[in-house]
């Protein structure tokens, strides 16, 4: 019985020595890969361009103008999500990227954000607050992005609806794209956002906050570029 004791209580140490052994196997691998993540987060944080762009009477810089609109549209998100327009089963038009971007942006600088786990470059086509707002024929996301806004549409519905067409320059090669904004449309929601594709990698976040009618609201577009 003693042999069988000592057998028994050898064979435990010897599970509890290969427990020790494979997870600090994992932990040699899992930290230095969270430490180099991290650390490219933190790279892009010190090394990118701040852009030292202000806007309007107010003077603010592309991260406070974002920080300020994602914090405004989530609390306006809370408070009307169950309150429609009348004759609309739906207060929010949210699609499935936008809604993602909405809730897990975090703003880092002027130039980079975070999306859970991903980090984009990103630059402002297009902002239209209470009391500033921002409108460029040309910005730039990055040395080899270059966006340029070429045409653009008024009153292309009854409802005075406008469209602008785009040409990104991605070293050298261009893309068009087309973006329209129906206020009718946008209208029949209290928060609205969608997303237009640029390549697999690049996309355009529009959200829109919209009080008490289609002319008093506040619009941002974004354009990002995830970082490989």
């Amino acid at each position: 019985m003693r042999l069988k004791s000592v057998t028994h209580n050898v064979m435990i140490l010897l599970i509890l020595l290969l427990i020790i052994v494979v997870g600090g196997i994992i932990l040699t691998i899992y930290i230095p890969l969270q430490q180099e993540k991290m650390g490219n987060i933190v790279q892009y944080t010190l090394t990118s361009t701040i852009r030292p762009y202000v806007v309007g009477s107010l003077g603010r810089s592309y991260k406070e103008i974002l920080e300020d609109f994602l914090f405004k549209a989530r609390n306006w998100y809370r408070l009307e999500k169950d309150n429609p327009l009348p004759g609309m089963k739906e207060a929010v038009y949210l699609d499935e990227q936008a809604r993602y971007f909405l809730f897990n942006a975090k703003v880092i600088n002027e130039s980079y954000v975070v999306v859970n786990d991903s980090l984009y470059r990103y630059v402002i086509l297009r902002y239209q607050g209470l009391a500033d707002k921002l409108e460029s024929e040309k910005v730039t996301l990055c040395p080899n992005v270059h966006v340029e806004r070429i045409h653009e549409n008024i009153n292309v519905t009854t409802t005075g609806g406008r469209c602008w067409l785009c040409r990104i320059n991605i070293g050298d090669k261009s893309h068009m794209i087309r973006i329209c904004e129906i206020p009718f449309v946008i209208g029949l929601y209290k928060l609205y956002g969608d997303v237009i594709h640029v390549n697999d990698t690049m996309f355009v976040v529009r959200l829109y906050i919209v009080y008490t009618s289609p002319n008093d609201w506040e619009s941002l577009w974004l354009l990002l570029n995830e970082v490989e």
